[in-house]
């Protein structure tokens, strides 16, 4: 299983767009207290 940080690093390269500066985690995951259905639909 991928780890939520890769993800968003996947996500951020795949959205090419100089207009990005920030990408912004909230939750359980930017807490350090996500378990693996965390923040997922």
């Amino acid at each position: 299983m991928k780890k939520r940080l890769d993800i968003s690093k996947e996500f951020a390269k795949k959205l090419n767009s100089n207009k990005i500066n920030t990408i912004i985690l909230f939750g359980s995951v930017a807490r350090g207290e996500n378990l693996e259905d965390s923040d997922t639909c």
